[in-house]
C-alpha cells in the first residue's frame, strides 16, 4: 500500500483522504502483526498463514465470479 501511494504521489494523481488513511492502516497493521508475530510459537504461526492466504485465494474468486 505504501508503495502505491508513493507511485500514485510521483504522477500527481491522488486522492489524499483515502491514501492517507490506507497508508497509516498499513503501517499499524505491519507492526501490530510483527508484534504479534513474535508472541505466537511457530507452530500457531504456520497454520494461520496457510488459513489466511486460502481465505485470501476463496476471496479473489468470489470477487472474479462476482458470487
Amino acid at each position: 500500500c505504501f508503495g502505491s501511494a508513493i507511485t500514485y504521489i510521483s504522477t500527481g494523481k491522488i486522492f489524499w483522504p483515502l491514501t492517507i488513511a490506507l497508508m497509516l492502516g498499513s503501517i499499524v497493521g505491519a507492526q501490530f502483526g510483527v508484534r504479534l508475530a513474535r508472541k505466537l510459537k511457530t507452530k500457531h504461526v504456520k497454520p494461520l498463514l496457510r488459513l489466511v492466504t486460502v481465505l485470501l485465494i476463496v476471496q479473489m474468486i468470489v470477487d472474479y465470479f462476482n458470487f
